[in-house]
């Protein structure tokens, strides 16, 4: 997980953290039990990290790209690109990836960030991924 996305010459501090948060709730309303890290840590130690705590998967995420556009003003859209690996921690195989291409709406106050944007699109993921369509 990334603590900070760039895009040009814009930093977009704790947008990981964020983005992170934000997933963690929608798994949260879905009632799948779930912690998140409380660091960043590179792939490999959340693996290991996980592991030693016993949990059966990580979500590992991504932010590929992220604009933050002043769509109040210019009537361009955020965008988002953000990836997610579904790793046992076991084997250390990702078992699902997915990448979502996040939009942000037209009609904004202040912008939008990825956070902002995963709601519906995560939801339906995570929804497949954990067989909670019944």
């Amino acid at each position: 997980m990334g603590t900070l996305m760039k895009y040009d010459e814009i930093n977009y501090v704790n947008s990981g953290e964020m983005t992170r948060d934000a997933l963690f709730n929608e798994l949260s309303t879905l009632g799948v039990k779930t912690e998140k890290a409380d660091k960043t840590l590179s792939k490999i130690d959340s693996l290991l990290s996980a592991k030693q705590q016993g949990y059966v998967f990580l979500i590992y995420q991504t932010i590929l790209h992220w604009e933050d556009r002043a769509t109040e003003w210019s009537g361009l859209r955020d965008r988002a690109k953000i990836k997610l690996e579904l790793i046992d921690t076991d084997t250390k195989v990702t078992v699902d990836n997915a990448i979502f291409n996040l939009v942000g709406t037209w009609w904004t106050f202040g912008g939008l960030h990825p956070q902002d944007m995963v709601s519906e699109a995560v939801k339906e993921y995570f929804k497949k991924v954990f067989d909670l369509e019944k």
